[in-house]
């Protein structure tokens, strides 16, 4: 039955933390880029795109498919690093718990 306990404790702390850890996510920056600098931009933790920056050589070329494919690649550069953080986070709180990896959600 102390076991029983102790998972329970460690599952409420678990669920404590990583609501920290989703409220933070607001507030963290993650910057992404393409293109040598041409086109970057800024995401939050949660995904969200806050700032979007073309470098006005990108728009003089008048190419209009490779500006989209730019803006793609940097929005992605900095999802992929956005999910790369929160899964670290996910794993140390894991860790700092006690608990086996993977068991944490997945991002």
């Amino acid at each position: 039955m102390a076991n029983f306990m102790q998972m329970m404790q460690k599952a409420q702390k678990m669920k404590s933390r990583m609501q920290e850890m989703q409220d933070a996510a607001e507030n963290l920056t993650l910057s992404g880029e393409a293109g040598g600098g041409l086109v970057s931009c800024q995401m939050n933790g949660k995904f969200a795109v806050t700032k979007l920056s073309i470098a006005p050589q990108a728009i003089k070329d008048g190419d209009a498919e490779m500006l989209e494919d730019l803006v793609l690649a940097a929005l992605q550069d900095a999802r992929t690093k956005a999910e790369k953080h929160m899964a670290e986070e996910t794993e140390k709180i894991m860790r700092e718990l006690g608990l086996p990896p993977g068991m944490g959600l997945p991002f």
